[in-house]
C-alpha cells in the first residue's frame, strides 16, 4: 500500500513531527540542490554558488537536527526506562523475585548436602564393613589355621600342604563359606 495522507497514523506524537520535520528540511535541501544543478546549466553560476551554499547549509542544519533528534529520543526512552526501573511496584517485585531465587538456592543446597552426607555414609559404612569383613576373615582363618595344625600329625603332609594352600587361596579371595568347606574336610 502507497502512503498516502488517508493511510497516515491518526494521532502522531511530537516525536513523529519533529521527525518529518526534518525529513522536511533535507527535502528542502535536495530540491535546492537539484534547482541549483538546473541553474548551472542554465548558465546562472552566481545563483548557483548562492542555492548551492544555501543547500548545504540546510542540509548540514537537517543532519543536526537528526543527531539531535536521536540524542534526545535515546535520553528520554532511557529516561523512562529508569523510571519504571526504580518505581516502588518494580523494586518490590524484583525483590520478591530476589528472595525466591534465594529460597529455591538455599533448597537446592540443602538437597546437596543432604546427598552429601548419605554418600559419605554409606561409604562410611562400606569402609567399616569391609574392614569388619576382613577381621572376621583373618580370625576364621587363625582358628582354622589352628585346627588343621592341631590335626597335622593325623594328616600326610601332601594332604597337609594341600588343605594350607587351599586355606591360604580362600583367605586371599576372601571366600568364607570355601574356609568353611574347607573345615569340615578336616578330621
Amino acid at each position: 500500500m502507497r502512503w498516502s495522507l488517508s493511510n497516515a497514523p491518526a494521532k502522531l506524537g511530537m516525536s513523529v513531527r519533529i521527525l518529518y520535520g526534518i525529513l522536511m528540511t533535507c527535502s528542502l535541501a535536495m530540491l535546492l540542490f537539484v534547482s541549483g544543478f538546473v541553474l548551472f546549466h542554465l548558465g546562472l553560476s552566481l545563483l548557483t554558488t548562492i542555492i548551492y551554499m544555501l543547500a548545504g547549509e540546510i542540509m548540514l542544519l537537517a543532519f543536526a537536527m537528526l543527531a539531535l533528534w536521536g540524542v534526545a529520543v535515546l535520553v528520554r526512552a532511557l529516561w523512562r526506562d529508569l523510571r519504571a526501573y526504580f518505581r516502588q511496584d518494580a523494586v518490590a517485585v524484583r525483590r520478591l523475585w530476589s528472595v525466591k531465587a534465594r529460597q529455591l538456592y538455599l533448597e537446592q543446597q540443602g538437597f546437596l548436602a543432604s546427598q552429601q552426607i548419605q554418600h559419605r555414609s554409606r561409604f562410611k559404612r562400606l569402609r567399616l564393613l569391609d574392614a569388619n569383613n576382613k577381621k572376621h576373615l583373618r580370625a576364621l582363618y587363625a582358628g582354622i589355621h589352628a585346627e588343621l595344625a592341631a590335626v597335622k600329625s593325623q594328616l600326610p603332609e601332601e594332604r597337609y600342604q594341600d588343605l594350607l594352600q587351599a586355606l591360604r587361596r580362600h583367605h586371599k579371595h576372601a571366600d568364607a563359606d570355601a574356609m568353611l568347606a574347607l573345615r569340615k574336610q578336616l578330621p
